[in-house]
């Protein structure tokens, strides 16, 4: 499918629209493959959360599990922006994960490094390998 739009909700929410140049569905796998991917995030309240950028990607049909690739960006509302080479959400557990270097600014502070574990409002941040950064002090 070409310049593809799909919507994703929850309980009757709007919680995720994904526009894609181009869907590969794969049935038998329950997969589907996304290039050049482009989705807003939603609130609880179906309010603008978040944009997120990438190169591609796949979408588990079962579990709605999500990995994207290749100039990851993330830019919430409230000025948290994310780089990294790759991500995946797991909606069983409603975290962000990767293993690849990751940057995170906020507010003019910045923290790096690799192998990250954090909720989806960047508020529970893990970062595991070559972390570095600036922070303010209170």
């Amino acid at each position: 499918m070409h310049n593809a739009a799909m919507e994703f909700s929850e309980e009757g929410l709007l919680t995720a629209k994904l526009n894609s140049e181009k869907l590969l569905f794969f049935d038998d796998q329950h997969i589907i493959w996304g290039f050049n991917i482009n989705v807003d995030f939603f609130d609880k309240m179906g309010e603008p959360a978040g944009v997120l950028t990438a190169d591609s990607g796949w979408v588990k049909s079962e579990t709605r599990q999500i990995t994207v690739y290749g100039r990851v960006k993330v830019d919430m509302e409230d000025g948290t922006r994310l780089w990294a080479d790759s991500l995946s959400y797991y909606p069983d557990i409603n975290r962000i994960k990767t293993e690849s270097d990751v940057q995170i600014e906020r507010r003019g502070e910045f923290i790096s490094g690799n192998s990250l574990d954090s909720d989806m409002n960047f508020e529970d941040i893990k970062i595991s390998g070559n972390v570095s950064g600036r922070l303010r002090t209170q």
